[in-house]
């Protein structure tokens, strides 16, 4: 996988994004909102439902159109300032307000048209060699 370039990478869904730290990212991709000590991304916001000018194929691969099929155990990664990231969907939640949880990345998305219900996609870094039960324990 190229590192030059920052992107958000959900294979199960067919999506490959640019991000970055500008809200202008949202236009075409995500917008890193947040970053932890390390400097690498903990919350970010990417479009479901934008671009009609785009193809269906092009709206898969760019918005997160398909987060409802998101299941947990899903890989996720960042490529981040040429560091590669991998995470696991731990849980994908709907809400008003970010959730009061414990995790390493949340993306956040529309349900829909009605800009304040969310959908929060929460993510924790995968760890080579640890089995999916291994991992869930660890996000309790």
């Amino acid at each position: 996988m190229e590192l030059t370039e920052n992107r958000l990478i959900l294979p199960s869904i067919g999506v490959d994004l640019k991000i970055g730290e500008h809200e202008s990212y949202l236009d075409f991709g995500g917008w890193v909102q947040e970053t932890n000590d390390d400097e690498v991304p903990n919350l970010m916001a990417v479009h479901r439902l934008v671009w009609n000018t785009l193809s269906t194929e092009e709206k898969i691969k760019l918005t997160i159109y398909h987060i409802h099929k998101l299941e947990q155990g899903d890989v996720v990664y960042i490529v981040w300032k040429k560091q590669h990231y991998t995470y696991y969907v731990q849980e994908v939640v709907e809400c008003v307000n970010n959730p009061e949880v414990r995790s390493d990345l949340i993306i956040c998305t529309c349900k829909s048209t009605n800009l304040k219900q969310r959908v929060f996609v929460i993510l924790n870094l995968y760890i080579p060699g640890a089995s999916l039960f291994f991992l869930k324990l660890l996000s309790i």
